[in-house]
């Protein structure tokens, strides 16, 4: 599991910033990962269940120090 670690993060279709983009993510948003690809991952955001491509930088593992 991961969380979102920007204030808010575009969520697309593909492994692109030219892909469109499906949801916006929130700061401390928890997600999935499903996949990767050239420094993007496919995840699925879990609140509202859409899966989608985001940026790997932006995602920050969950841990026992960083809940």
């Amino acid at each position: 599991m991961y969380f979102v670690n920007v204030h808010s993060l575009a969520l697309r279709d593909g492994p692109t910033v030219s892909a469109p983009q499906i949801a916006t993510l929130n700061f401390k948003d928890e997600v999935e990962l499903l996949d990767t690809s050239g420094g993007w991952g496919r995840i699925r955001e879990v609140r509202r269940d859409i899966v989608g491509w985001s940026n790997m930088r932006y995602l920050v593992p969950m841990t026992e120090d960083n809940p």
